[in-house]
């Protein structure tokens, strides 16, 4: 590009004649291809020190025409004209107190369609602003109650800091336990999981959907039908005004917008450019230097590493800091989670080495308030790298001058397409903090193609209709009702449709749970019966058939079995810590380690030498009749080169995998659908029931008392809430939890860390 070039060619000021050239070219391209102008005014921004001052005027009414307005605030630039004064004090937010906030043009478009009360479904790239707009429409204070979905607890967290200032206003519901208030408007901040399980919304005014996109079944999201009921069920139920939000998004459902009476708007309109540097060449063995080099290179910015999965995030991570010790380039960095990682995780943490140098981590398995915490130091600065997971692509936000997209898969191994590309893509720069930001890719880029949301509950086709969001429907809704699969469900009487929709997981899997218990419940009472703590034998047979019935094909095990699963539930359950459960995988880890020295070792390295001297046609079937020694030899032989500390980091990270996904997750889920199904059996049959409740809520709440696990939701360690479990009462409501933690932390010094005292003040 020729005036960029020029722009960019030297550290001397332009002259006013090129100043002049540059300005006449921009003011012709924004009649014929704004998005073009729009770049040139973003570099001509970030080289403004260049720009001569006879010229400054001239600029500032280009970039005051094409709707900048938050950059002629920031910029402190003088538009020196009525008109343009006037046409900026309209872009100004009347409703967010505290701080001037201006709107540029596209936001102030959108922020009209709202206050018009039309619904509005919008694509818009990162760092266009999208979630602005869901403070402005708080800040308004037109509605009484709003409901915010979002996709993590992290990404709601983030909104609740945000939206904390309108508690005078508001009430915000973080938890199914809450009441709505009837002094007040209520803001309920929800994932979808939690739409549905809250037992009676007052009547919703408000709705905002953010990343609208996990409406559709094809970005493989497995909560994706949960959203789906969701979404209907409000719609259904309530009626409200809506605000969808999503990036990078060309179309959706047709007719979709006409039903549901909203606008589809799509934007490319952005107030910040990437530059994309393009690394595929770089040979595979050399990808890690020349990464690591390039971080180097800029250790005075913010730079961002996506990769593939936790463990990868560990490796590389902990492979750059090895690096930075090698170049002798080490800072001691003192932050207050280094301390409380040491008491409450391991010293040895290979977390505490890396923060101490200025890397951070962010993935999806870690406790929300480090993960928030590491989020907080890398954007005020006070760690320059964050190596992290697809977990940064859900709109957790951050101000990297530099991403890195060195791996090209993720989850399990699967590539990431265009769509999750572009989404990482977009955390390069921040609107307000960086005009550029730089994007390396160390894999050839994935092809482009249109990203298309489909609404299964809307749609209704064969691929994506599953039982699980048809049965949560109306019969009304349903349109094609000679469907086998409208048959199935129209067969099951009232009650038993009831229990299905209910529980929200897999209806075929439930149906073959509702089949098992009506034997069982009574045949076998002493292992469904049970209440409170189950026996070992009890939880093992319950998540025996959680595993069988309730897992969806396909849907991530971890290596994970549903025995290996008892014995580590019932452990946490024993010693409810963190380290009580680290301590016993790192043994068993350590156990894998030693066994090539078993007999069973020993007996599986004497196949494998026979193995290799036999010709090649007796291979197959030599490995078939000595699988189980293959196996065993695959399982061990990983971890002959770990050292014991590689132990230690792989036993921390899988007890925070296991944790996050099945004990405080997925197995409460198991436990009371299983409960439920149990249930229905007893009383039809007229015997006593089990009662599960109790333990689920013990699991997911990580044996924290019901009142005090808010404190959770807002981002408390469990450190801290141990601290005052003995100093409130099992009947202080949730709200006075709340309150008295806060009293404790002002009034009881030494009584928590600095680390617990941060988080607290952000209640």
């Amino acid at each position: 590009m020729e005036f960029k070039e020029q722009i960019y060619s030297s550290e001397s000021p332009l002259s006013v004649e090129m100043s002049f050239d540059i300005a006449n070219h921009i003011t012709s391209l924004v009649l014929t291809d704004k998005l073009e102008a729009h770049k040139l005014i973003i570099y001509i921004l970030d080289n403004w020190h260049k720009i001569p001052t006879e010229t400054h005027k001239l600029w500032t009414d280009i970039i005051e025409i094409v709707g900048f307005y938050p950059y002629v605030e920031k910029q402190n630039l003088d538009l020196n004209n009525f008109a343009g004064e006037l046409r900026k004090a309209r872009h100004l937010s009347k409703s967010i107190s505290g701080r001037k906030v201006y709107f540029h043009e596209k936001q102030k478009e959108l922020d009209e369609y709202i206050k018009s009360g039309k619904n509005i479904i919008v694509s818009a790239p990162t760092s266009f602003g999208k979630s602005l707009l869901i403070e402005e429409i708080v800040a308004s204070k037109k509605y009484q109650n709003i409901l915010i979905i979002q996709p993590t607890l992290a990404l709601l967290d983030e909104t609740r800091k945000k939206l904390r200032q309108y508690s005078e206003r508001y009430k915000i519901i973080l938890r199914t336990s809450q009441e709505p208030s009837d002094d007040k408007g209520n803001i309920f901040l929800f994932t979808s999981e939690r739409v549905l399980e809250y037992h009676e919304f007052p009547q919703i005014d408000f709705l905002v959907l953010d990343e609208f996109y996990k409406l559709s079944l094809t970005r493989d999201d497995e909560r994706a039908e949960h959203l789906n009921n969701a979404f209907y069920t409000i719609l259904k139920k309530h009626n409200p005004q809506y605000y969808l939000l999503g990036p990078n998004i060309e179309e959706i459902s047709s007719g979709f917008k006409e039903k549901y009476n909203a606008e589809f708007l799509s934007y490319d309109y952005k107030l910040i450019e990437t530059e994309e540097i393009d690394l595929s060449n770089t040979k595979d063995e050399e990808k890690e230097k020349v990464l690591f080099d390039k971080l180097l290179k800029f250790k005075n910015g913010q730079n961002i590493i996506y990769c593939s999965s936790p463990n990868r995030v560990m490796e590389l991570s902990n492979k750059f800091h090895k690096y930075l010790l090698q170049n002798k380039i080490i800072e001691e960095i003192n932050i207050p989670l280094i301390e409380w990682a040491k008491n409450n995780i391991d010293k040895n943490w290979f977390l505490i080495r890396i923060l101490s140098s200025g890397i951070g981590i962010h993935n999806g398995v870690m406790p929300k308030h480090i993960n928030t915490s590491i989020i907080d130091y890398f954007n005020t600065k006070k760690i320059n790298y964050l190596f992290c997971t697809s977990t940064i692509i859900e709109g957790v936000n951050t101000t990297a001058k530099n991403v890195f997209v060195f791996d090209k898969t993720r989850g399990n191994n699967k590539q990431i397409d265009f769509f999750d590309y572009s989404n990482i893509k977009g955390r390069a720069g921040r609107m307000m903090e960086h005009f550029i930001g730089n994007v390396f890719h160390f894999h050839p880029t994935p092809e482009k193609k249109e990203t298309k949301v489909d609404i299964p509950f809307f749609e209704q086709n064969e691929q994506s209709f599953t039982k699980e969001i048809e049965i949560a429907m109306d019969d009304v809704d349903i349109k094609d009702k000679n469907r086998e699969q409208y048959r199935q469900l129209k067969a099951l009487n009232d009650d038993e449709r009831s229990l299905l929709k209910q529980n929200g997981l897999s209806v075929d899997g439930q149906l073959e749970l509702l089949k098992l218990l009506t034997d069982a419940v009574k045949s076998k009472n002493e292992l469904y019966g049970w209440s409170g703590a189950p026996t070992y034998e009890q939880l093992k047979n319950i998540l025996n058939i959680g595993w069988k019935y309730l897992l969806k094909k396909g849907e991530s095990r971890n290596g994970m079995n549903p025995n290996y699963l008892t014995l580590l539930v019932w452990e946490y359950a024993r010693g409810k810590t963190f380290k009580s459960l680290q301590e016993k995988i790192q043994t068993q880890l350590l156990e894998k380690k030693l066994a090539m020295d078993s007999s069973e070792g020993v007996k599986a390295i004497k196949i494998q030498e026979e193995y290799k001297k036999l010709k090649k046609s007796d291979k197959k079937q030599f490995r078939e009749e000595h699988k189980d020694e293959f196996t065993h030899l695959k399982y061990y032989q990983d971890y002959q080169n770990k050292s014991d500390d590689d132990i230690l980091q792989e036993s921390i990270v899988t007890t925070f995998q296991i944790l996050r996904h099945w004990i405080q997750y997925k197995i409460p889920k198991w436990l009371n659908v299983i409960n439920n199904i149990q249930q229905y059996v007893a009383i039809k049959q007229g015997i006593k029931s089990g009662e599960y409740s109790w333990f689920a809520s013990q699991l997911e709440n990580d044996f924290v008392a019901s009142n005090l696990s808010i404190l959770k939701e807002y981002g408390v360690p469990k450190s801290a809430v141990n601290k005052i479990s003995k100093h409130i009462d099992d009947n202080v409501n949730e709200e006075d939890v709340l309150q008295m933690i806060k009293r404790m932390a002002k009034n009881s010094k030494g009584m928590f860390d600095l680390y617990e005292l941060q988080h607290i003040d952000e209640i």
